[in-house]
């Protein structure tokens, strides 16, 4: 009944388990308190496509999706900042190892 979309995956420190973290967008039925919307849900769409091009490395793919989310929400910062990690990782690729999660280095 809810729209959700992944923020990130995070391994906090002091723990060896990652977490997916979404942001929660509202509510997919229409004639609800909180529906978001057709474009909402397009747009949430094309962002989770995006994603998945980031986990699987594909920086490239994630950057076209996502620079043409930024153009229709400008301030939206879960899409800038993930436009901004698949722009570093563009000039500068993970390690074979590197699973997508974001180690928190600080409590």
């Amino acid at each position: 009944d809810f729209v959700f979309r992944r923020v990130d995956i995070v391994e906090a420190k002091g723990t060896s388990l990652p977490v997916t973290v979404y942001e929660l967008l509202g509510e997919r039925q229409e004639g609800t308190a909180f529906f978001v919307g057709h474009e909402v849900l397009k747009s949430a769409s094309k962002y989770e496509e995006a994603f998945d091009f980031y986990l699987h490395r594909d920086f490239s793919d994630a950057m076209g999706i996502l620079d043409q989310l930024a153009v229709e929400s400008p301030e939206d910062g879960v899409v800038n900042a993930l436009r901004e990690k698949c722009r570093y990782y563009l000039d500068a690729p993970p390690p074979a190892s590197w699973n997508g999660v974001t180690a928190i280095k600080e409590k």
